[in-house]
């Protein structure tokens, strides 16, 4: 029997990995959350209330989980804890316990929609990208969010360079890119440890 912990529950990718998880058999699945009304807490074979992820004894309370209920592989499930769990891995290796994360490095890079642009750049096809004003040329309809969030919070389409400084101002640590009309794709990958892709949707 495996042990699988999910942080936190309450998370969109959290609860479609217990509701997948739970359709094995050799697989115990525990999920946290600060919400008592969180989903995963109740989907999951065992929920634990934790502190806020900013709070400094949350990585101790989901350690002490980890321990409690011999957790063999953490989950964490939200972008803004991804950093967290990645500088603390060792803290769980020196348990026995496996972090899906991805190293810091890499984190730092597919985080920050600037630095995954200039990763990217000489790759694959991108669209023209700025995080300075000055360098923006006029003429185009533009899309702006900022460099590190997620959910489509805080992102504008603009389709002047009145609109797009009005937004500017407003956007935290904004990046700009060419607006790419069209049909929007989301894809999700799942890797195994050797980088080999396990499922894609």
């Amino acid at each position: 029997m495996k042990s699988v912990l999910l942080t936190p529950g309450g998370s969109g990718m959290a609860v479609t990995a217990i509701k997948a998880l739970k359709q094995q058999s050799d697989v115990k699945t525990v999920a946290t959350d600060i919400d008592e009304l969180s989903a995963g807490l109740h989907l999951a074979d065992t929920g634990y209330l934790v502190p806020p992820f900013d709070d400094s004894e949350y990585m101790d309370s989901i350690l002490d989980i980890v321990s409690s209920e011999d957790i063999d592989v953490v989950i964490p499930a939200l972008d803004p804890i991804l950093k967290r769990f990645s500088k603390a891995h060792d803290q769980f290796a020196d348990r026995g316990v496996t972090v899906m994360i991805s190293d810091p490095e890499i984190l730092a890079i597919t985080q920050d929609k600037w630095k995954t642009y200039r990763h990217l750049v000489d790759t694959v096809p991108v669209p023209e990208s700025w995080i300075e004003l000055d360098d923006i040329p006029e003429g185009k309809e533009y899309f702006i969010k900022p460099r590190e969030g997620s959910g489509s919070e805080e992102t504008h389409h603009a389709t002047s360079m009145e609109e797009l400084e009005f937004y500017f101002e407003r956007v935290e640590d904004p990046i700009v890119q060419t607006h790419l009309p069209g049909k929007e794709f989301t894809i999700d990958c799942l890797a195994d440890t050797d980088g080999s892709l396990l499922a894609c949707v």
